[in-house]
């Protein structure tokens, strides 16, 4: 049986203690700076008339804060999916750009050219990500049919979710889609198939994040 007036709505975390903008903050559980905590408050005003019917994070505290903070008064349940977490990026976790080249040079040139195919030293391997997010997926899939879910989540996740969705994940480049701080997407199912109506809307956003 095909459900209609399904929506799922995505929104990266805020900016963190940290600076998730400028280094690779994957497994690490930082929380939201005063940033971050303004650029959700800036999703709640964009969201605010939204009935959602779920909502779902994963277990680090960048998202859960966010949640919160974007559902205002509304008595809902979050929904803590551990295959939301996101990608480890092993050596590389905590690192700008440029620390990264120079801790690796070669594995930096390598991640560049193989983004969707490349495996994290000492992390996550590419492959079980992709995995386990689907996972998380098909579990909320299974879980809400119709109406309106609010997902905060990683930029990985969003990107490898909505690319999943679409039928695309197998063909999936970094460069194909954006998931800046703050960012909001937007997916509905219609008649069973899923079509892309908001990607990386920042126009709530007073600057734009960078990243």
């Amino acid at each position: 049986m095909k459900h209609n007036n399904l929506r799922l709505i995505f929104v990266r975390h805020g900016e963190t203690v940290g600076n998730s903008s400028i280094r690779f903050y994957g497994k690490t559980d930082v929380p939201l700076n005063n940033e971050g905590i303004e650029q959700m408050t800036a999703v709640y005003k964009v969201l605010e008339n939204e009935i959602f019917v779920s909502v779902f994070t994963s277990p680090l505290i960048r998202t859960i804060e966010g949640a919160y903070i974007i559902l205002g008064n509304r008595n809902l349940n979050i929904c803590k999916v551990e295959n939301f977490r996101e990608i480890d990026f092993g050596r590389w976790e905590g690192l700008t750009l440029k620390e990264i080249e120079e801790l690796d040079p070669s594995m930096f040139c390598e991640w560049r050219k193989a983004f969707w195919k490349f495996d994290y030293p000492q992390g996550d391997r590419r492959e079980d990500f992709i995995k386990r997010v689907k996972n998380g997926i098909d579990m909320v899939l299974n879980m809400v049919k119709e109406g309106t879910v609010l997902l905060v989540l990683h930029k990985g996740v969003i990107r490898t979710s909505i690319f999943y969705l679409l039928g695309k994940v197998d063909n999936y480049r970094g460069e194909d889609f954006f998931a800046e701080l703050g960012s909001i997407h937007e997916i509905h199912r219609i008649n069973g198939i899923w079509h892309l109506t908001r990607e990386n809307y920042t126009e709530h956003l007073v600057p734009p994040s960078k990243q």
